[in-house]
């Protein structure tokens, strides 16, 4: 018992140890500021640019505009469109969508479990299928034109937006309907 510290010791080196090797270490360890001096260069005394408008209409205004070089008798020219001010689309209503819940966790009862769960939602009459393939993440399926509410529905399942891929890349679906817009593929995740 002449040592008993030093055990103590090396017990409570090693707890740190595996709390770092758990955690990590600290990684917002701040950064020195770096100071970057200036110079003023004067500039040779010229005109002022010229301005000219060529055009106005109701969608875009170019403006050309005439800017002395220090370096030349060159000049640059800049043309700035008006941003466009159409509106973007419209999501369709979830009750509009045609939606097929493909089990691909191969646990019984998958598909109707969360073809029932986005009924609740709001989406309506939503088709349970069977994959061929298990899966471990869930997946949402799209048709073309149909990005934006397969990202809605992904979010409606509780995934991240990046769990969405267009439907070509979908695994194989048993008696898929043909006019299916968005395929959520059931995986293990969500069995």
């Amino acid at each position: 018992m002449k040592h008993q510290w030093l055990a103590y010791i090396i017990v409570a080196l090693l707890s740190i140890g595996a709390g770092v090797a758990i955690a990590g270490l600290p990684d917002n360890v701040p950064v020195d500021a770096t100071i970057v001096g200036t110079t003023t260069i004067p500039l040779p005394t010229t005109s002022a640019p010229e301005v000219t408008d060529t055009t106005e209409s109701p969608s875009t205004t170019d403006v050309t505009t005439t800017e002395p070089n220090i370096s030349s008798t060159s000049t640059t020219t800049t043309t700035t469109s008006a941003p466009s001010t159409s509106e973007p689309s419209s999501l369709p209503d979830r009750a509009d969508l045609s939606v097929v819940s493909a089990n691909g966790s191969g646990i019984a009862g998958a598909a109707a479990a969360n073809a029932a769960r986005l009924e609740t939602v709001g989406y309506v009459g939503v088709v349970p299928r069977n994959g061929t393939t298990v899966v471990d993440l869930t997946v949402v399926y799209y048709v073309e034109g149909f990005e934006a509410a397969a990202q809605r529905l992904a979010t409606d399942l509780d995934l991240l937006p990046e769990f969405i891929a267009p439907i070509d890349q979908a695994p194989e679906v048993l008696d898929l309907p043909a006019d299916a817009e968005l395929v959520a593929y059931i995986g293990v995740d969500r069995g």
